[in-house]
């Protein structure tokens, strides 16, 4: 149900656009795990490079299973990073990819503009990229 919901929403951002669903995947942060972090990144930078990526329109659904608070972990997002259609630099957050699957760009709080975002449980929420990098 949720995931034919998630293509009817998609299919409505992109009427034109024959949309697919590429993978699910479930993030699970323990509590109590002060390390239980996810490293400012951009979905793209885990994507192939544009030469086996052109259309890089998507629609990011994400399904809250439990309500979120600042204190135990809210989405946290860099308001307009993705409109100039930059892919910023990112480095493994590991000694190697090898070592740990995620990456991470380096983000200075205090020079740009960022939002937190808290939902409830049952929220979904949708990141759109519209434009081709």
């Amino acid at each position: 149900m949720y995931e034919k919901r998630a293509a009817d929403a998609a299919a409505q951002l992109f009427p034109y656009t024959r949309m697919s669903l590429d993978y699910d995947q479930l993030l699970n942060k323990r509590p109590g795990k002060s390390k239980a972090i996810f490293a400012w990144h951009q979905d793209m930078a885990y994507w192939p490079g544009r030469d086996l990526t052109p259309d890089t329109r998507t629609v990011t659904f994400s399904l809250a299973v439990d309500s979120t608070t600042v204190q135990n972990g809210a989405l946290k997002f860099w308001t307009g990073s993705g409109c100039s259609g930059m892919l910023h630099p990112h480095k493994p957050v590991a000694a190697s990819r090898d070592d740990a699957h995620a990456i991470a760009v380096e983000v200075d709080e205090s020079k740009v503009p960022i939002e937190t975002l808290c939902v409830n449980r049952g929220d979904v929420t949708m990141c759109v990229l519209s434009s081709l990098y």
